[in-house]
């Protein structure tokens, strides 16, 4: 399922270490807009009048992060593109929780928002779930270490399982 790692990024590729980002609530954003990060302190958003008005109305905003092993799901016309890589986040059977407890079915194919991705212990790359539901994009410069390479069989079978699981997500509002 996973080879060696090839020349250049491109769909398939598996890299470690990339940063990813979700802001939870509440949203804190820093101020004064102007000037330098030092001096900058983090604030509410909604206990500011001007969040998200001015200029661009872009905001410096409080993220966490964390750094996954991801594979680049972005065809090569969107690589040439754009800066940034839409990417899917493995996740590790070892720790608690879904993942760990869902492995089987996972495995057989029966979790629309999870992918297996079968490890390979020489490349350190290990048995996990690829979080479909967890897709995002990400800055190219965050893919500068990568460790392998899907084979065209296991990423086909990936794209096939990415289709079917957007195909089939319910669209009703939540009440």
């Amino acid at each position: 399922m996973l080879k060696p790692p090839r020349a250049g990024i491109h769909q398939g590729a598996v890299y470690a270490g990339v940063p990813l980002v979700w802001v939870t609530a509440p949203l804190w954003i820093m101020r004064p807009k102007a000037g330098t990060y030092d001096a900058m302190q983090p604030r509410r958003a909604d206990e500011v009048a001007d969040a998200f008005v001015g200029a661009d109305g872009r905001e410096v905003v409080l993220a966490q992060a964390k750094a996954r092993p991801v594979v680049v799901l972005s065809n090569h016309a969107e690589l040439r593109r754009l800066r940034q890589a839409r990417v899917v986040p493995l996740y590790s059977y070892n720790a608690e929780g879904g993942v760990a407890r869902l492995r089987l079915e996972i495995e057989r194919g029966r979790v629309g928002a999870a992918f297996h991705l079968s490890g390979d212990t020489g490349l350190r790359i290990y048995d996990g779930a690829l979080r479909l539901d967890q897709m995002q994009p990400v800055d190219s410069e965050f893919l500068s270490r990568q460790v392998a390479s899907m084979s065209d069989r296991a990423l086909a079978a990936l794209l096939d399982h990415a289709v079917r699981y957007l195909r089939t997500l319910d669209r009703r509002p939540v009440a």
